[in-house]
């Protein structure tokens, strides 16, 4: 089909859980430091939740391809088991020879001899169940029965549901209480950004061998819009993409091109226009017969026309009056003399200025480095980085922001204040209102803050003195926590146990203070 015309080694969006297209975004390394979390000497039970297609099952294949050489795991697919087949199948994934006629208490003791066993040898064992929210009650409550096999010290057994939000409502349910208080990290899986899908393109299509500038930036846009962010749909409407490129004989994927294969792929579901009804019923006759060749031979495909007007009614069938062609360029170049407007006269210093009046403290004199400056004069630290929306406001702290714009330039933004749905910044005209979308679109990511680190330490170790054991324990217990991994884990940080940079400023983003915040509530990212 389109691989060798693309010059792509194989089809970069193919819908099966490959772990060698795994595109790490933010929220996906949160969703995997959870799950390795799961693995540790100090987790216990963990929950990972995500809507259809948003690459639970992906995330479990790669964390299995990980180098656990002390850890055994049992993996549960088909989750459509009553008591005895569950404990039946744990046993078999263990290879825990059984007789076939043993009942559940028979299977839950050779269960726990092994237990035993590998944890004698210093192995750990986890139990993964997929698509969970198909567990009977019955089936939750023998799950919650088995964390109970134990030793004085830790859990025999470290178990993982991974399931669709249904499973977080079932939890939530009075009679799985008991299950649900035993849960030690919980991560939600959302959508991708608007910059996470172009990232995820290019991803799938440099490791498929092709070039990523193959989709044009609108095109990219409207993948965007009409998918949500659900990566099995990214995959689904850019495979029918390719697909119509090809047909059309066309270098790139337009935004024309990407609606009418959204529409093909997709149906009238998801924001894609209507179809009239004579060009669907030639799509559909159009579809059936290709579908016909392609069973029959390869070879029958490529003798078709590429430009005949079957072939392009499988890919084109929404008529471009819903939006313009213009769009190629207007959706993403109408904002640059916003942003040109807002930025393009403030030069970075005048923007750091501000953001160290926002502490109430000393600006930093000309000719010197602000940062060394702060550090040594009124201990305020920097901290530059680089993370998703959802992280960085996380650290609920006023930051300076980088965007580039349509025409490459770099411009600066000092947000003062954000939320969900978007920020507000300061200019020279006062303060303006901007959309998370609009803000996505041009963020690099790239971003800094100022923070004042306690008792003038940016990393706390277990082996660190009482007095910031003492500062650490008065944090955490609030929370509910009783480890820095544990913490580390609910906020979707490395649970590696030791109080650094970000481990600290997503404590302190939780406590109230005299320090300017984005907002008064700390929305605590991973934390459900």
């Amino acid at each position: 089909m389109y691989t060798e015309f693309f010059n792509l080694r194989e089809n970069p969006f193919a819908i099966t859980p490959d772990p060698a297209y795994l595109y790490l975004s933010v929220i996906h390394q949160e969703a995997m430091g959870h799950l390795l979390y799961g693995t540790g000497e100090e987790s216990g039970f963990v929950l990972l939740t995500g809507e259809v297609g948003t690459g639970k099952t992906t995330l479990v294949r790669a964390l299995l391809e990980q180098d656990m050489q002390e850890v055994d795991v049992a993996l549960l697919l088909n989750p459509r088991l009553n008591e005895n087949e569950l404990l039946a199948s744990i046993c078999d994934e263990l290879h825990i020879k059984r007789p076939k006629t043993a009942g559940n208490k028979q299977l839950v003791d050779l269960l726990n001899a092994r237990l035993l066993e590998q944890h004698a040898a210093g192995r750990r064992t986890v139990l993964i169940i997929d698509e969970a929210q198909n567990l009977s009650h019955e089936v939750l409550e023998q799950v919650r029965l088995l964390t109970n096999l134990e030793t004085s010290r830790e859990k025999l057994l470290r178990i993982m549901l991974v399931g669709q939000p249904e499973l977080q409502e079932m939890l939530g349910q009075k009679g799985l209480r008991q299950l649900s208080q035993r849960i030690t990290a919980r991560y939600h899986l959302k959508p991708l950004s608007r910059s996470d899908v172009r990232a995820y393109i290019s991803h799938r299509l440099s490791v498929a061998g092709g070039k990523t500038s193959l989709f044009t930036p609108g095109a990219i846009a409207t993948v965007y819009r009409v998918s949500k962010g659900i990566p099995r749909l990214v995959n689904i409407i850019c495979d029918r993409a390719l697909l119509g490129a090809y047909a059309e004989d066309a270098e790139k994927v337009s935004a024309r091109i990407v609606r009418r294969a959204a529409v093909e792929a997709l149906g009238n579901t998801h924001g894609t226009g209507a179809v009239s009804g004579g060009r669907e019923r030639h799509a559909r006759i159009a579809l059936a017969a290709i579908a016909a060749l392609l069973l029959g031979g390869g070879l029958l495909w490529l003798s078709l026309p590429k430009h005949s007007e079957e072939v392009l009614a499988v890919t084109a069938s929404a008529p471009p009056a819903v939006e313009p062609e213009a769009e190629e360029t207007s959706a993403t170049a109408a904002p640059v003399p916003v942003a040109q407007r807002l930025f393009g006269a403030q030069p970075t210093d005048r923007l750091m200025d501000r953001l160290v009046a926002l502490w109430a403290t000393s600006t930093p004199p000309p000719g010197v480095s602000p940062c060394a400056w702060l550090k040594a004069n009124v201990s305020l630290h920097c901290y530059e980085g680089k993370d998703s929306f959802d992280r960085w406001r996380s650290f609920n702290r006023p930051s300076i922001l980088r965007l580039k714009l349509d025409d490459g330039s770099l411009r600066h933004v000092l947000v003062v204040t954000a939320d969900s749905e978007g920020l507000e910044v300061q200019t020279s005209d006062g303060t303006q209102r901007l959309e998370r979308d609009w803000v996505e679109q041009y963020w690099t990511g790239d971003y800094l803050l100022l923070w004042e680190p306690p008792m003038g330490r940016t990393l706390i170790r277990s082996d660190a003195d009482q007095e910031s054991r003492l500062w650490l324990t008065a944090r955490l217990e609030p929370l509910g926590f009783g480890s820095v991994s544990a913490f580390q884990a609910s906020r979707g940080l490395t649970p590696d146990g030791v109080a650094g940079t970000r481990t600290l400023l997503a404590l302190l983003a939780e406590e109230p203070g005299d320090a300017p915040r984005l907002n008064r509530a700390s929305p605590a990212v991973g934390a459900n």
